[in-house]
């Protein structure tokens, strides 16, 4: 599900990272209160499971989302590739209901925050704001996104 991000160059060490599902690696610190790993891949890596994807930011291949862990709380969300987001937009997609939600239009409008009202055909139903209404699929990223 997740590619490898590029880990940051840090004074003498290296930080941990996280494996997710398919095996590859997120650049992720590990908290002390890390649960016991679901399982590990064949090079012995621990594997973690997203939650709730939180946000969308990029175009193309350099698409990130900002995603919650699976048994971590909140301060351990990070920006994270995932291969096949629509498969999993499209399974959670119920949970995001009723939440707010802010979406980057252009430089000059900017974040537009508003409501997410309801989840069908695989699109999320926006009532902003200023009173405007919109239908975006969230797992093609035409906006950058982000829950709040």
């Amino acid at each position: 599900m997740l590619q490898q991000n590029k880990a940051r160059k840090t004074k003498g060490k290296e930080p941990k990272k996280k494996t997710v599902k398919d095996g590859t690696a997120a650049g992720k610190a590990k908290s002390k209160e890390d649960p016991p790993p679901k399982a590990t891949d064949a090079k012995g890596e621990e594997l973690y499971t997203p939650e709730l994807l939180l946000g969308a930011r990029g175009r193309g291949e350099n698409v990130m989302y900002f995603v919650k862990w699976e048994g971590f709380d909140a301060s351990e969300n990070c920006w994270a590739k995932i291969k096949d987001p629509k498969e999993f937009l499209i399974e959670k997609g119920h949970e995001i209901v009723d939440k707010r939600i802010k979406v980057k239009y252009n430089s000059k409008f900017g974040w537009q925050k508003g409501k997410i009202e309801q989840f069908k055909n695989k699109l999320y139903s926006i009532h902003y704001d200023d009173g405007e209404k919109e239908k975006l699929d969230l797992c093609s990223v035409q906006k950058p996104w982000m829950l709040i």
